[in-house]
């Protein structure tokens, strides 16, 4: 066997010793690593939906338009919308938010009837 045939050999065993060793460690990293990355990013989606909703709730967050926005994220506030939020909050606040749906809820039948006529 000549020297080139040996040093021919040698670098094919050492292009499969690298792509043996390459697999093994991608496979390391994608068992050992990855979970951890999923439920990172798992964990931090929901600590921003839970700090959105915190937000949400105490009044911290911006109007434009029909829009709600906060933190870079937003959506559109439709009548429904408001209603059922003000229906489900009404059924848990005091007599004080029960008032307001009522003054809310004849105004709107007045503005109904106003368009009508």
């Amino acid at each position: 066997m000549s020297a080139e045939d040996k040093f021919n050999n040698i670098v094919e065993q050492f292009k499969k010793e690298v792509a043996q060793a390459s697999k093994n460690a991608i496979e390391d990293i994608h068992s050992e690593m990855l979970p951890y990355v999923n439920d990172d990013t798992e964990f931090n989606a929901i600590q921003r939906a839970n700090d959105i909703v915190s937000k949400l709730l105490t009044s911290n967050f911006t109007l434009e338009d029909d829009r709600i926005i906060c933190d870079g994220w937003s959506t559109k506030l439709t009548t429904h919308d408001h209603d059922r939020l003000v229906n489900k909050l009404a059924d848990r606040c005091s007599d004080m938010a029960a008032k307001k749906k009522i003054e809310r809820l004849e105004r709107q039948l007045k503005e109904s009837f106003n368009r009508q006529y």
